[in-house]
């Protein structure tokens, strides 16, 4: 499904990608692995066209990636839910999830109930927080209706920043069974992760990344 050859990017001098290349099959859940300031944040920018690479190549479903504006990666099917929950404060619960499906147009209504349904039932909470506004929620129930938006545009692959960043022991088994269904659903999950322990129970394999360099992670669960 994804496809990353010698990937490279700078934001002026300071070098953040060095050569960076991975492959992702779909229905894969792969981690990419690192501490601060690693670049993967950076990467996963590049990936979804929120920061242009200097050389290298993406390739989406064998589409050249690198030169596709952001708004058309997700109108493909790539969705990038960032660690912060960049929710619209202001508006609730429902409304923040319904902007997920801008997408989907005048075939939103198709599909709504069931997709709101379907992100209920895995993230239970929510339920009674629809008409809340979402500024006022804490924050493992804003990463649970920023997670929730981006599943609600139905994406084929979905970007994820540190998942488990700011979640309660409680949150992070919450999350990690969240987005083990909407795996076996059919969607494929990259994410970064800082907690070693959340993704070697959520990915089937991962990456390393430090200073920009990646390197498969040995001793992965599909023996790689």
């Amino acid at each position: 499904m994804l496809s990353v050859d010698g990937l490279h990017l700078a934001y002026g001098p300071q070098q953040v990608l060095r050569g960076v290349s991975l492959d992702l099959q779909a229905g894969e859940r792969v981690a990419i692995l690192g501490g601060n300031a690693a670049g993967k944040t950076s990467l996963l920018h590049a990936l979804c066209g929120l920061a242009r690479a200097d050389a290298g190549h993406v390739l989406f479903q064998q589409r050249e990636m690198l030169r596709v504006p952001a708004q058309q990666h997700a109108h493909m099917g790539v969705h990038f839910c960032a660690a912060e929950r960049p929710l619209f404060a202001d508006m609730s619960v429902l409304e923040n999830l319904e902007m997920g499906a801008f997408r989907w147009g005048g075939q939103k209504a198709d599909h709504w109930g069931a997709m709101l349904a379907q992100i209920i039932a895995v993230f239970p909470q929510l339920k009674t927080r629809l008409r809340q506004r979402a500024g006022s929620l804490s924050g493992g129930e804003q990463k649970m209706v920023a997670i929730g938006r981006a599943l609600m545009s139905k994406p084929t692959l979905l970007l994820l920043d540190e998942p488990s960043l700011g979640l309660s022991t409680g949150g992070i088994l919450l999350m990690s069974q969240a987005l083990k269904h909407w795996n076996k659903q059919g969607l494929t999950l990259l994410f970064t992760e800082q907690n070693i322990t959340f993704a070697t129970n959520l990915a089937q394999r991962a990456y390393v990344l430090e200073r920009g360099l990646m390197e498969p992670l040995e001793g992965d669960k599909h023996g790689k």
